[in-house]
C-alpha cells in the first residue's frame, strides 16, 4: 500500500530550552480518507531499542512529510506525542 506521508520520531536532547537532534526513524501507519492511524506499539518498541544504543536519547518531537497540507493533521499527532512523550515538540 502507497502512503502519501511518512511519519517519524525525532530523538536527541532537551537542555535549557535548545533541543539537539541526533536521529530519528520512521513509524508506520495507515491511511484510510481522512484518517491517518499511526502504530504507537511499533513506536514504543523501536525507541526502548533505541535507549539501549543511545542511552541519553529522548524523544523530542515528530516529523511528518507530505505532499498536500500537513496542517491538516497537526493536532492529532501532536496529541498522540503529547499523551505519550515529555517533549511533544514538531518539526
Amino acid at each position: 500500500m502507497s502512503h502519501s506521508r511518512v511519519i517519524g520520531t525525532l530523538l536527541g536532547s532537551v537542555d535549557g530550552g535548545v533541543v539537539t537532534l541526533t536521529s530519528g526513524y520512521k513509524v508506520p501507519h495507515k491511511e484510510v480518507e481522512d484518517e491517518v492511524a499511526i502504530n504507537m506499539e511499533f513506536n514504543e518498541n523501536l525507541y526502548r531499542l533505541q535507549k539501549r544504543v543511545a542511552p541519553n536519547e529522548v524523544i523530542v518531537g515528530w516529523f511528518t512529510t507530505s505532499k498536500g497540507n500537513t496542517n491538516t493533521y497537526y493536532n492529532m499527532y501532536l496529541s498522540l506525542y503529547s499523551i505519550t512523550y515529555t517533549h511533544p515538540f514538531s518539526y
